[in-house]
């Protein structure tokens, strides 16, 4: 299950990240940018997060994912276009050689942080 070795990713890298945050309360939100060729649960991710983040400055934080459309261009025909399932050939000309520009994302994108001194979520 790779949504595990993700959430745990995302724990560590976010809290990393807040070490030089000073007076951090808790993490409210996290912005995912994921794409389609990672082929993701996003049930099965927020599941494995709530596991991975309980007792930590991103328990109870809500995970925003972006799905991004697996996108390809043809090298023959410069025919830009998304991939549906693994037919990895041009719709236009027909041909193999496409190169993939988008869909192979997998990051943070934002967090939001509540420090100590505020008050709301």
């Amino acid at each position: 299950m790779h949504e595990l070795t993700l959430a745990k990713n995302i724990v560590a890298t976010v809290s990393q990240s807040l070490e030089g945050i000073k007076d951090v309360k808790r993490v409210k939100s996290i912005k995912l940018k994921v794409g389609r060729i990672h082929v993701l649960s996003v049930d099965a991710l927020d599941f494995c997060f709530k596991l991975m983040s309980k007792g930590t400055p991103l328990e109870g934080a809500e995970l925003e994912v972006q799905e991004v459309p697996l996108t390809a261009r043809c090298e023959r025909c410069d025919e830009e276009f998304e991939l549906d399932g693994y037919l990895f050939v041009c719709p236009r000309c027909g041909s193999p050689e496409i190169k993939v520009i988008r869909g192979e994302e997998l990051l943070i994108e934002s967090f939001e942080i509540v420090k100590e001194d505020e008050d709301g979520d």
